[in-house]
């Protein structure tokens, strides 16, 4: 079917979804999910193939989606009434949606400007199948013993007090050890998902499985669905972008996760508080831990609803940026950059600069807007609110224009559709990782950890790499996937 017509198609069915259900509920925000509807399902005008130039668009756009809009369409299928009634867009809203036209126009221009052009040469730079086993086998050990020291030994809770208490009993030397170490968890589980997508090699499937269940398992133990998630998604993230196809099972284990899994991982938030049980007493007894969070999550449980409902709740950050809109500027000052800091002091080492301020915005957005009594409480701005939050208007008619910029030309110059390398698929995954996938955290913690991580691939792409003729073409891989191309940018 033409894009077009399946894209005119999608939006009617929606519109007309919306509007029976706005006949009977004149609160519903017709208007501004419609819009963010036609924004975000604009992905499917350049999908394909889907490790291609705008791969990383059109995830960034069901991410959006996920955020602003997804909440607010599962209230209204389950009649809910909302507080501001069912006219014109409000001033978050309109905020919202000006921020995704405007990443999205960054995105497009960057996506035409840099998409490299087409070279005869056949002659690359990949990396030799045995050191991608290796190296990604030592990485993903190396990472993840550095993060179990840093997350179970040294920051046992997630309180800022904890942190600097952590962060005051270790040299600046092993700080910046255990932060490089953790910064080589992911990229050894990408090669490892790399090499079984494209080496098939028997062994390999029950190695990868093992290290997203250890994955899962770090997750629980820290408290962070992120992390439990982080394997599943890299993943089916490598499957797609090295086939240019959806992983299904992989996809199936991911949907398990959310629906059975994930209000698991919300009780034992409860029960650890509640019973006063850190990171390393979660490790030392995981079977008594996950059993108080079964019959924590049975008693929780209504209704079926209950488990969609939560995780709706939790990925929804239109309350967020609803907060900042509505405050900032007034009630609460603009904080004028004040949270962007880490984006130009992070690179400088403690070893240099022993009392570098630490900022966790999350919990600095929590005490400027009163959103919890708790003072620790982490509260996510996403970077649109965040850009607001500093600047207003200003922020983000500067910012989400950069932001797509720099997605736009990621996706451009390191597209597997063009060639399939290890690079390119170390850049886009870490790409999608820290700035799409972690659009709802804060800017500075995403960006550094991007620039860092790109950094790394980069001097590993210098030293372990060898000039040979192009292979693991994405034609020769997946012969379904269609023709390809090669070019010389790895």
């Amino acid at each position: 079917m033409n894009r077009k017509v399946l894209y005119a198609l999608v939006n009617l069915a929606f519109i007309v979804l919306m509007a029976v259900f706005a006949a009977s509920n004149d609160t519903v925000p017709f208007i501004y999910l419609v819009a963010l509807f036609a924004l975000c399902s604009s992905a499917l005008l350049v999908a394909r193939p889907f490790n291609g130039p705008y791969s990383i668009l059109c995830l960034l756009l069901f991410i959006f989606f996920v955020f602003y809009g997804l909440q607010d369409v599962s209230a209204v299928l389950n009649g809910k009434l909302f507080l501001t009634g069912g006219g014109l867009p409000t001033a978050p809203e309109t905020v919202i949606l000006v921020g995704g036209v405007l990443g999205v126009l960054g995105y497009l221009i960057a996506a035409r400007l840099f998409r490299p052009t087409q070279q005869p040469t056949q002659q690359v730079r990949d990396w030799p199948e045995n050191t991608v086993i290796i190296v990604g086998i030592a990485l993903w050990a190396l990472g993840s013993w550095a993060a179990w020291i840093w997350g179970v030994d040294l920051i046992k809770d997630t309180s800022s007090s904890t942190v600097s208490k952590a962060l005051g009993s270790i040299s600046a030397i092993k700080t910046t050890l255990l932060m490089l170490g953790q910064l080589a968890k992911p990229v050894g589980m990408l090669m490892l998902a790399y090499a079984q997508a494209v080496y098939k090699r028997a062994w390999l499937l029950p190695l990868l499985i093992a290290v997203v269940a250890f994955q899962m398992f770090y997750g629980y133990v820290v408290d962070v669905k992120g992390e439990a998630m982080t394997g599943i998604v890299l993943v089916v993230m490598t499957r797609m972008l090295v086939s240019a196809k959806l992983p299904k099972v992989w996809l199936g284990v991911g949907v398990l996760f959310v629906v059975l899994i994930f209000p698991v991982f919300m009780a034992h938030r409860m029960t650890s508080s509640q019973y006063g049980a850190d990171h390393a007493d979660t490790a030392k007894n995981i079977g008594k831990s996950i059993s108080r969070a079964l019959e924590a999550s049975e008693q929780e449980e209504d209704s079926g609803k209950k488990k969609s409902e939560s995780f709706f709740e939790r990925a929804s950050l239109k309350g967020s940026v609803t907060t900042i809109v509505n405050k900032a500027g007034d009630t609460v000052p603009f904080r004028n950059g004040y949270t962007l800091t880490p984006l130009w002091t992070a690179f400088i080492p403690r070893l240099i600069w022993p009392d570098k301020p630490f900022i966790a915005a999350g919990q600095l957005m929590n005490t400027d807007f009163h959103i919890s009594i708790f003072r620790e409480t982490y509260i996510s701005s996403s970077h649109l609110g965040e850009l607001y939050w500093n600047y207003g208007w200003l922020g983000v008619l500067v910012g989400m224009p950069i932001i797509g910029l720099i997605l736009g030309t990621v996706g451009a110059r390191a597209n597997l559709a063009d060639r399939i390398s290890l690079t390119r698929l170390l850049i886009m995954i870490v790409t999608i990782r820290y700035v799409v996938w972690g659009f709802e955290g804060n800017i500075g913690v995403s960006y550094v950890m991007w620039v860092r991580s790109v950094a790394v691939i980069g001097v590993l792409h210098l030293f372990l790499t060898s000039q040979r003729r192009a292979e693991h073409s994405q034609d020769e891989v997946f012969p379904e996937a269609g023709h390809t191309r090669t070019v010389s940018v790895p």
